[in-house]
C-alpha cells in the first residue's frame, strides 16, 4: 500500500471533527510545552548556561505530538524485536507495544537506514519509522543530498507502506499515526511516514529565510489554535490558562537547574 498526501477522515458519520475538546487541549499543551522548553534551552545556551551542541526543535512539534500522544505507557520505550518476542514466543497476548523511531532526512541517505527498514519488514516488527524531513541535515540541503527527494517512496520498495504527510499539521499527522499504530498492533507490521516540516530557529542563510517565512505562516501551534477556535473546542481563556501553567512550570524547572549548576561549580 502506498499513500501520498493522505486526506483526513472524520472519526464518525455524525461529526466532522477530528478531535474532541479534551484531545485538542492535550495536543495543544504538549506542543506548547515542547516549544517553550526549546525556547528556554536556546536562552540558556546563548547566555552560556548550557554547553555542548543545541539542535532546536521549534516548528516540528506537530510530528512528535501527533505520534507520541497515541502511544500507551511503555510502548515507545520498548524495542520492536522485544515486543515481537514477547507476543510470539512468550505468548503474551496483551503485549501490543509499538516502537517509534524518529530521525531526520539526513539519516535516509545512510546505509543503516535501508538495513533497518529491510530487517523490520522481513521480520514483521511492530515499528513505525517517522522521518522528520525539515529539508536540512544541519547545513546540507535535502535536495542536494539525494537523487530522489521523496523519502516516503523508500518504504514501498521494501514492501512497507510509505506515507507523505504535512508535518506542520498535527491533525494530519495524528490521522497517519492512528493508521500506523493500528497496523503495528494488529499484525506486528512496520510502517514508514515522511513528515514534511521545518525548524523555525537557527536560520543562517538567505535561502533559508525564504523557506522559513513560508513554513512560519503554517506554524503548527497557530494552526491547531485556529482549528479549535473555528470548531468551538476551546476558548482563548482556556488556552491562555495552559500557556500560564507551562510558563510557571518552566520557571520552577529553570530555578532548580540554576541551583544545580551553582552546586556543581562550587564542587569543582
Amino acid at each position: 500500500m502506498v499513500v501520498k498526501d493522505k486526506k483526513l477522515k472524520a472519526d464518525s458519520a455524525v461529526s466532522n471533527l477530528l478531535i474532541t475538546k479534551d484531545e485538542g487541549l492535550e495536543l495543544y499543551e504538549d506542543m506548547v510545552l515542547g516549544r517553550a522548553f526549546e525556547d528556554m534551552c536556546a536562552q540558556m545556551y546563548y547566555r552560556g548556561k548550557m554547553f555542548g551542541f543545541v539542535h532546536l526543535y521549534n516548528g516540528q512539534e506537530a510530528v512528535s505530538t501527533g505520534f507520541i500522544k497515541l502511544q500507551r505507557r511503555g510502548g515507545f520505550c520498548g524495542a520492536a524485536f522485544t515486543s515481537k518476542y514477547r507476543r510470539e514466543v512468550l505468548k503474551e497476548a496483551d503485549c501490543d507495544h509499538v516502537t517509534m523511531a524518529f530521525f531526520g532526512d539526513g539519516t535516509c541517505n545512510n546505509g543503516q537506514f535501508f538495513e533497518c527498514l529491510n530487517m523490520a519488514a522481513l521480520w514483521k516488527l511492530p515499528i513505525i519509522f517517522v522521518v522528520e524531513n525539515n529539508l536540512w541535515a544541519i547545513g546540507m540541503s535535502h535536495l542536494r543530498a539525494t537523487s530522489d527527494p521523496e523519502i516516503w517512496k523508500k518504504g514501498p520498495a521494501l514492501r512497507m507502506p510509505g506515507v507523505h504527510v504535512d508535518g506542520m499539521d498535527v491533525l494530519k499527522v495524528r490521522e497517519v499515526a492512528k493508521e500506523a499504530v493500528a497496523r503495528a498492533r494488529r499484525g506486528g507490521r512496520s510502517y514508514s511516514a515522511e513528515c514534511e516540516t521545518y525548524r523555525l530557529e537557527d536560520t543562517l542563510w538567505p535561502i533559508q529565510m525564504t523557506e522559513k517565512n513560508h513554513y512560519a505562516a503554517r506554524d503548527p501551534i497557530s494552526a491547531l489554535k485556529k482549528y479549535m477556535f473555528e470548531n468551538n473546542l476551546a476558548s482563548e481563556a482556556e488556552l491562555k490558562t495552559i500557556d500560564k501553567k507551562i510558563t510557571n512550570w518552566l520557571k520552577k524547572l529553570l530555578s532548580l537547574q540554576m541551583k544545580a549548576l551553582i552546586l556543581f561549580v562550587a564542587s569543582c
